[in-house]
C-alpha cells in the first residue's frame, strides 16, 4: 500500500491569537511525500463482525442495553440502546452517558488485556463507544466492566459461541 502526505507548518512567530486562528497565507507545506508499507494480510482476510449481545443493566435507575459489539482486527465498537423516554430527554441522556464509564477487555488464552477507548458519541438510539487494539481477530471473549455501578456489573461476551 502507498500513502501520499504533506506536513503543514507555520513559523511560531506568525501564529495568530487563539480567538482569530492561524492566517492561511502564513502556512507552509512540505513537498508531497510517498510512503510505501505492507499491511498484514489478516486485515484483508478477517472481516468486520457484528456480534448481537442484547444484555441489559441499570445505570442511574435507567435500563441500558448493550445491543451489539462490532469488531475487526484493530478496533471494537460497542453499541448501547436507551429507552425512548431517555432518548427524548437530552439531559437524562447526557447524565447516563456521563455515567456510562466502563473498561472493555479481551480475553485470549486465559489472559485479560484492557482495550483503550478513543471515541464515543450519542446516537439516535443511545450511545456507542470505540476501542482500539491490535490482534482482535483471535480473541476468545470480551469483558465489559461497568465502573460506576454498585454492585459492580460485568457483561461477558463469549465470541466462540455463536
Amino acid at each position: 500500500m502507498e500513502a501520499e502526505f504533506q506536513i503543514a507548518y507555520v513559523d511560531p512567530g506568525k501564529l495568530a491569537g487563539p480567538k482569530t486562528g492561524t492566517i492561511m497565507k502564513d502556512m507552509h507545506y512540505t513537498q508531497k511525500m510517498k510512503l510505501s508499507f505492507a499491511i498484514d494480510p489478516k486485515f484483508w482476510a478477517t472481516p468486520t463482525e457484528i456480534v448481537p449481545v442484547n444484555q441489559s443493566f441499570v445505570i442511574d435507575g435507567e435500563k441500558v442495553t448493550l445491543t451489539e459489539i462490532e469488531r475487526s482486527p484493530v478496533q471494537t465498537l460497542t453499541r448501547f440502546k436507551f429507552s425512548d423516554e431517555v432518548n427524548a430527554d437530552w439531559e437524562r441522556k447526557q447524565n447516563i452517558i456521563s455515567d456510562l464509564l466502563f473498561n472493555l477487555s479481551y480475553i485470549r488464552g486465559g489472559v485479560k488485556t484492557e482495550l483503550v477507548p478513543y471515541r464515543g458519541n450519542g446516537t439516535d438510539e443511545g450511545y456507542e463507544n470505540m476501542f482500539e487494539g491490535n490482534s482482535l481477530d483471535t480473541v476468545d471473549a470480551l469483558l465489559l466492566e461497568l465502573i460506576r455501578s454498585e454492585p459492580k456489573q460485568q457483561i461477558r461476551v463469549d465470541l466462540n459461541q455463536k
